[in-house]
């Protein structure tokens, strides 16, 4: 399993070996040769992203090929939170942080962002899948934790996400082989069940 290493206010998440995923963090897209995720806090007027995960990976100590890097103007030190499910022999993990600046909805095919700038922080939401699967089941499970978020989000606190969320699905292809990911199998079921924990007030 993962392990978890905390340096000032930021998260590491050290993956148990090399991994492949899909994300939305600045970094992201289709990644192999994973090793490394990195929670970084952030200024809420920061200017560069880029700059900022550099940053991240200069602290860490971390090669850039290595590591995928989250931002949030929450501390990820104090507010991330992680849970763990299973089913059968399939397990995930989900580290996200919660921070609601600049939330939006969807209303007649037009996009409303709240004024959020009073409050901290992004949605952010890694999932670590201990299963052997390929691409298209990664970008499914990514499917299904983006449709998750906005579901239990709006169920939660009245939006479908802010305006800077990012999200990963990793797979160490360690576990019991998962053909789909999709709404009607268990790796998708237990996706939403653990998306659905990690939003939950409180």
């Amino acid at each position: 399993m993962e392990d978890v290493v905390v340096k000032g206010s930021d998260v590491v998440v050290k993956l148990p070996a090399q991994s492949c995923g899909f994300s939305t963090t600045i970094d992201g897209g289709y990644r192999c040769g994973l090793r490394y995720v990195i929670m970084h806090h952030v200024s809420r007027y920061f200017i560069d992203p880029y700059d900022e995960a550099y940053e991240a990976l200069r602290n860490f100590n971390v090669n850039k090929e290595e590591a995928l890097v989250f931002l949030t103007a929450l501390e990820p030190s104090k507010s991330l939170k992680a849970i763990k499910g299973s089913d059968g022999e399939l397990s995930i993990s989900i580290y996200a942080t919660v921070g609601l600046s600049y939330g939006y909805v969807i209303e007649d095919g037009v996009i409303k962002v709240d004024d959020g700038s009073h409050r901290a922080g992004t949605v952010n939401i890694l999932s670590i899948v201990y299963a052997n699967v390929g691409g298209q089941t990664l970008l499914d499970a990514l499917r299904m934790l983006i449709e998750a978020k906005a579901s239990a989000l709006a169920k939660y606190y009245g939006i479908m996400g802010t305006v800077s969320d990012a999200y990963a699905v990793v797979c160490p292809c360690v576990g019991p082989y998962e053909q789909y990911s999709g709404p009607s199998t268990r790796l998708g079921r237990l996706m939403v069940k653990l998306v659905y924990e990690a939003l939950k007030p409180g």
